[in-house]
């Protein structure tokens, strides 16, 4: 049954209420997703894709970021880590008032299938500022077994910027952070050099009892954003050295300032001096803290009035390390119950319905999350494909055609259908294999320049003809646009591939260029009159690429150069 065929809904049983499964608006409660219906997956349960569970919170962010390598990675088709250091701030306050954590949505995958996958390990140091690299956790290889973070990375990176270690933390401008910190914009010119700080979350000694006395020796009712701070503990690494005015005002706090050293503790070690035993009593943690008190140099009649609200303290502490977090886990591929291309058709389903910042997450985000893992930037002047696809829809912004990342990666893919695929698009299927996609990104960066001159030409056929792509414009069928792009693509190519004399080559061109702009106006209105819609796969749309693919390959262009004699 094809993807684009219609299919009646098939019952259900509902989903857990905790699930992270996000159905679109048209899909009912007790229905499957459409394209899960249109496949074997219709006929099987849900129950073999995931399992509920639960595990302490300190054993997960064990996975994360143990020093002998993580088990728990994130799928390179997520998005980049986006909370700030407040925010970060306000998950720790709530976590010590009791409040829950959230459900996460976990995938296991075995070590085989994980090299399939793209995906990438939790940050130590996230580094907003472009001139240091951030550090990521070391990927343990192999073990049996690995968990890939579907929903809830960012809460799980943000306990690890809180409590994974000394060094762990941002890395920001400065006046980035006096605008989180300080709640105001800095004031001035920007300053000539790009002044930065690096800063690990920490535990305000002095602020905290100031706290604990003003909420009358209530622990729960102390805000602990205000007691906590982020405070720059590496005297050599933790600042830029440039230059800086005899009235430059650092945004943060230095932990090796006179006085901030018997001020600040890391919370990570406070966090690592509470062990997960559940018969620890408030004395017995008083016990732990003092020598760590005392190492840090503070006075003992400053000791002796942190005791016993940090006695309290850490036995929070304690328990939120054995607080259960709930998850739902994807199970791996089992071979009694599902085949291949049913399982990873699944998986896509889920992938592509996950709630990402207010949005859903589509198949060309997938099929880029391959592309930047497999590019080839020696090939394109160290551009990554991120790079590359940004700068492909400047330039066509520069003929005002405009297009979101989506159509242009959706291009691309349909452009290496017709030269490397045989005409055949990428199944969803695909889109976790690969042997199958990641191929996809050597070849793309391979013929970028190819690929740019294809696109930058029919963009300005379409600027001189006045047609306007978009919804209030002339056309608005993308699969127009690509098949257009694949015509100029596959004379770029043959161009390329032959030894042709600056005659020949005149002549090759502007016979293109007749070609192409004789059928041009017919084919974008006749496309759009038809509503030849990107997504809609029949023998027609096939029929084209794979004409395409076998011009490219049978090397008769010169014969070929009218589109519709394809």
């Amino acid at each position: 049954m094809k993807w684009n065929q219609r299919c009646p809904p098939t019952p259900l049983t509902p989903l857990n209420p905790g699930s992270m499964f996000l159905l679109p608006p048209d899909v009912g409660p007790r229905t499957f997703p459409r394209e899960i219906v249109c496949s074997e997956v219709a006929h099987r349960s849900m129950g073999n894709v995931y399992r509920h569970d639960s595990q302490r919170l300190h054993e997960l962010l064990d996975k994360a970021s143990a020093p002998g390598g993580a088990t728990m990675l994130i799928p390179d088709l997520q998005r980049p880590y986006v909370w700030t250091p407040n925010q970060v701030t306000l998950l720790i306050d709530s976590l010590v008032r009791g409040w829950p954590f959230g459900t996460l949505l976990l995938w296991k995958v075995t070590h085989q299938e994980l090299h399939g996958i793209p995906f990438r390990p939790f940050w130590t140091v996230v580094n907003r500022i472009g001139e240091l690299t951030g550090t990521q956790v070391t990927q343990m290889n192999p073990p049996a077994e690995y968990h890939m973070v579907l929903d809830g990375q960012q809460r799980v990176q943000s306990l690890l910027m809180a409590l994974g270690g000394d060094d762990w933390g941002f890395a920001l401008e400065d006046r980035d952070w006096t605008e989180e910190i300080k709640d105001r914009r800095p004031r001035g010119r920007q300053a000539k050099y790009q002044h930065w700080s690096k800063a690990s979350l920490c535990f305000d000694l002095n602020r905290f009892i100031e706290e604990y006395k003003r909420e009358a020796d209530r622990l729960l009712a102390v805000d602990f954003s205000k007691v906590l701070s982020w405070v720059i503990t590496d005297p050599q690494a933790g600042q830029s050295t440039f230059p800086k005015p005899d009235n430059y005002e650092d945004p943060l706090p230095k932990m090796y300032a006179p006085g901030n050293q018997r001020r600040f503790i890391r919370l990570s070690r406070l966090w690592r001096e509470a062990p997960p035993n559940p018969g620890l009593k408030e004395a017995q943690f008083r016990q732990i803290l003092r020598p760590l008190l005392e190492q840090h140099g503070v006075a003992s009649e400053t000791i002796e009035a942190l005791l016993p609200p940090m006695g309290e303290l850490m036995t929070t502490l304690r328990d939120v390390k054995l607080a259960d977090v709930t998850f739902l886990e994807l199970q791996p591929f089992d071979s009694q119950t599902w085949t291949p291309d049913t399982y990873n058709d699944a998986i896509v389903s889920i992938f592509t319905r996950l709630n990402t910042a207010g949005r859903t997450l589509t198949r060309e985000e997938i099929t880029l999350a391959w592309l930047k893992v497999g590019w080839k930037t020696e090939l394109t002047d160290g551009r990554s494909a991120g790079d590359c696809f940004s700068d492909l829809g400047r330039d066509l912004d520069e003929h005002d055609l405009t297009l979101e990342l989506d159509g242009l990666v959706l291009a691309a893919s349909f452009l290496w259908s017709v030269s490397h695929n045989e005409g055949r698009l990428l199944a969803n299927s695909d889109l976790l294999k690969g042997d199958v996609i990641r191929p996809m990104a050597s070849a793309l960066s391979q013929r970028w320049k190819n690929i740019q001159d294809a696109f930058g030409a029919g963009g300005k056929m379409l600027a001189q003809r006045g047609l306007d792509y978009g919804p209030r414009g002339h056309f608005s069928s993308l699969y127009a646009l690509a098949v257009l792009w694949a015509w100029l693509y596959v004379a770029e190519i043959w161009k390329g591939d032959h030894a042709l004399g600056e005659l020949e080559k005149d002549d090759f061109e502007k016979r293109c260029t007749r070609s192409t702009a004789k059928y041009l106006d017919r084919w974008i209105m006749c496309s759009q009159w038809a509503r030849c819609l990107v997504r809609v796969v029949d023998y027609t749309d096939r029929g084209i690429r794979e004409k395409l693919g076998r011009i490219v390959e049978g090397g008769y262009l010169l014969h070929s150069l009218n589109p519709y004699r394809l």
